[in-house]
């Protein structure tokens, strides 16, 4: 498989050739890195790269980082706009598991993407 490497501001990942990489960093200074793709893996995964880290946020921050990656996207804004929407603390345990395995976007950080490529997908810190 061939391999590019994209510039982190302290390192750099590296990913198949073929991902495209877009860029939602407010600074320009991307530090961080995620793979945007659906559920099932039907659509081609992005690499989306930010001066925001994508470790540990909650699902509206997940959604706003989605919706500014995806902003040009048209195959992703379909799947996006047929998502089941964010369930609230009051929704009943069915629609928690039905959000939860439905077919819809997320982002994976670098550090915990589970795909069957996974080794394709490193990411290289410099020491500081």
């Amino acid at each position: 498989m061939k391999m590019k490497k994209v510039k982190l501001v302290h390192g750099f990942v590296t990913v198949p050739s073929d991902i495209n990489v877009i860029d939602i960093s407010e600074s320009g200074d991307a530090d961080y890195a995620a793979v945007l793709s659906d559920r099932a893996g039907v659509l081609p995964p992005l690499l989306v790269i930010s001066d925001s880290s994508f470790c540990g946020i909650n699902a509206a921050t997940e959604d706003a980082f989605v919706t500014k990656a995806i902003n040009n996207l048209k195959k992703y804004q379909r799947v996006k706009a047929q998502e089941l929407p964010y369930p609230n603390k009051k929704s009943p345990k069915i629609a928690w598991l039905a959000w939860n395995y439905s077919f819809r976007l997320g982002l994976f950080p670098i550090e915990m993407f589970a795909h069957t490529d996974m080794e394709a997908y490193q990411l290289h810190r410099e020491e500081e």
